[in-house]
């Protein structure tokens, strides 16, 4: 069995990320599809049976178009979430 780990797309700089629900800006979403895009491609050589992704809102939105992609369906869980940072959970860097 192989696990390919996939980081979110990108989301907006200048905030803190840990358990935040800010989602993906434009480039995230493009990245997403464009990894799904290409993961369609090299079906054969990847043989991706199953997508789980972070039930966290950028996770989502980045997982979505993959599974869309590859026909899988797309599960979710709390228990691939990154590390809980609390109240600094998507406030700006300044103020944290």
């Amino acid at each position: 069995m192989t696990i390919y780990l996939v980081r979110h797309g990108k989301d907006e700089e200048g905030f803190r990320g840990g358990w935040s629900k800010r989602g993906l800006i434009e480039e995230g979403f493009q990245q997403s599809k464009k990894l799904g895009d290409y993961l369609k491609e090299h079906e054969l050589e990847f043989n991706i049976k199953r997508i789980i992704s972070s039930d966290l809102r950028r996770a989502m939105e980045t997982a979505k178009p993959i599974a869309n992609r590859l026909q899988l369906p797309l599960e979710q869980s709390k228990d691939w979430r990154e590390t809980n940072n609390g109240v600094l959970a998507g406030m700006p860097e300044y103020e944290a």
